[in-house]
């Protein structure tokens, strides 16, 4: 859903409405950040030890975790 606050900026042409293309920039907009956060989550998980990379051995115990 579109944040009021967001709809404002996404109103590109200042029309005081959302056309098709603006609404699809600012949803495609969102979607990215949420799976930029989805990612930011999965890597963070993985890295158990916060070192800033995934060893072998972290993603070896994240495959054991969900009985992979």
């Amino acid at each position: 859903m579109i944040a009021p606050k967001e709809a404002y900026k996404a109103d590109i042409d200042s029309s005081g409405t959302l056309d098709y293309g603006e609404f699809i920039a600012a949803t495609v907009h969102l979607n990215k950040l949420e799976r930029e956060e989805n990612l930011v989550s999965a890597f963070s998980y993985l890295d158990k030890d916060g070192s800033g990379y995934i060893t072998i051995d972290e993603i070896q115990q994240a495959c054991k975790d969900f009985g992979l």
